[in-house]
């Protein structure tokens, strides 16, 4: 491993300080983390559309987000169907 400096800000100082803590883990554990998650995070940005709608398929919370967002179309288009009905 490696050592180096940063400067961080008082707001970023403290998250840091604060996740440590509540994870039990070091500072150095933290910046690893993070660094690690952005930068997947970061790879999956440059998925292709096919690999996305994989990713997207593999997670609860998008599943659902899914669902949710199918009803709210659907309601959109009753909505829509029952106003054009009621014009004539």
């Amino acid at each position: 491993m490696t050592r180096t400096s940063m400067v961080l800000d008082a707001g970023s100082l403290g998250a840091l300080r604060r996740l440590s803590r509540r994870l039990s883990v070091s500072q150095s554990e933290i910046v690893r983390r993070s660094l690690r998650l952005l930068d997947q995070r970061e790879a999956e940005a440059q998925l292709t559309r096919s690999q996305a709608l994989d990713l997207l398929a593999k997670s609860p919370a998008a599943r659902q987000s899914w669902k949710t967002l199918k009803a709210k179309i659907r309601k959109m288009r009753e909505d829509r169907h029952a106003a054009d009905e009621a014009r004539g």
